[in-house]
C-alpha cells in the first residue's frame, strides 16, 4: 500500500475512533495504521479502505442509517437469488456487498465491524443447542 493511502486510512481511522484508541494499552483492537498486529491483516486494511471509501462519499453520516440498512437488504438479496442459482460467482459478490454495507452502517453508528463481531463471538462462543435440519437450535428453545 502506498504511503498516502496508508496516510489517508490512518487519518480516517483516527478521525472516528481517536477517542477510543487504546492502541497503547490493547493494540490489538485499535485499527491505527501504526499498530503492528493491524499491519499484519488483510482484512482490517480493507476495512479501513471501505471506511474511507465511504467517507469519501459522505456516507458516514448517523443519519443515513436507515437508507444503509435499506442497502444491507438489498445485498442480503443479492445474497439468496445467487444461493437459488447456485452462482459462485455472484455469491462471492454479493457476501463482499454486504459486507461493504455492513461496515459501513457499523461506522455511521461509530461502531466498527470488528467490535459488532467480536460483541457476537462472546455471545456464542459458550451456546449450547443442536443443529436440526441444517440450522443450529439454542439450547433452550430445543423445548
Amino acid at each position: 500500500m502506498d504511503n498516502s493511502v496508508t496516510e489517508a486510512i490512518n487519518k480516517q481511522n483516527m478521525k472516528y475512533h481517536e477517542v477510543m484508541c487504546k492502541c497503547s494499552v490493547y493494540a490489538e483492537w485499535c485499527r491505527c495504521i501504526t499498530n503492528h498486529n493491524y499491519n499484519n491483516r488483510n482484512m482490517e486494511k480493507l476495512i479501513s479502505k471501505v471506511t474511507v471509501w465511504a467517507d469519501n462519499k459522505n456516507l458516514i453520516k448517523p443519519e443515513n442509517s436507515l437508507k444503509q440498512f435499506t442497502k444491507v437488504v438489498e445485498e442480503v438479496g443479492e445474497i439468496a437469488a445467487a444461493l437459488a442459482r447456485n452462482n459462485k460467482g455472484e455469491l462471492k459478490d454479493g457476501i463482499g456487498d454486504a459486507v461493504v454495507t455492513l461496515v459501513i452502517l457499523a461506522e455511521q453508528q461509530g461502531l466498527s465491524l470488528e467490535e459488532c463481531l467480536q460483541a457476537a463471538w462472546d455471545e456464542i462462543k459458550d451456546r449450547k443447542g443442536k443443529t436440526v435440519n441444517g440450522t443450529f437450535i439454542k439450547e433452550e428453545d430445543l423445548a
